[in-house]
């Protein structure tokens, strides 16, 4: 208000910019690491979709990137069905607003164009996608911006909570034989 109006040409900036609007400050966001494949679905027969000489190359894109292991020197792996449904069951109880989903990875040196608002909080920029990262986005209708808790109960039975450097190597693709 004390600057007045200002009028900002592209003479008067020396790289991209970027804006956003703040209603994705009123998130509480969980992120995790998640194995997937683009092109596939539950279910799929891998070998239909990729090709049995193509399951060294897939197997290999399965792999967890070294770089992860920044995010602490433990893990939990947990399946995501059962977990996800215990996510929605807590939200529920509690009376929260959730939104999951895996995060799109987008090129920041060619983008140009404004995201969905519904979309902010699952997009990232292409520099990060070794992280592949799935979300969990909680709303509140306070607002406030404490910390808080979201109580979703005991994974105990879940999963596994292993040293990190173990998620590395812990696990192999393997395929069913079709005939059996």
């Amino acid at each position: 208000p004390t600057v007045g109006a200002i009028n900002i040409t592209e003479r008067d900036l020396a790289a991209p910019v970027s804006m956003s609007l703040g209603e994705a400050d009123n998130l509480y966001i969980y992120c995790m690491y998640a194995y997937y494949l683009e092109e596939a679905l539950p279910g799929d027969d891998l070998r239909d979709i990729y090709g049995e000489d193509r399951l060294a190359d897939l197997e290999a894109a399965l792999q967890v990137d070294p770089r992860c292991l920044r995010f602490g020197s433990h893990a939990v792996v947990i399946p995501w069905g059962p977990f996800i449904e215990q996510i929605k069951q807590a939200a529920r109880r509690q009376s929260l607003r959730l939104r999951a989903g895996l995060v799109c990875y987008y090129d920041d040196e060619v983008f140009n164009g404004e995201f969905k608002l519904k979309d902010i909080p699952f997009r990232k920029q292409k520099r990060f996608d070794y992280q592949r990262e799935f979300r969990i986005c909680v709303q509140t209708l306070d607002r406030s911006p404490m910390p808080r808790t979201f109580n979703i109960g005991s994974l105990r039975g879940l999963g596994a909570y292993m040293p990190s450097e173990h998620v590395l190597k812990a696990f192999k693709l393997s395929l069913a034989d079709k005939s059996a």
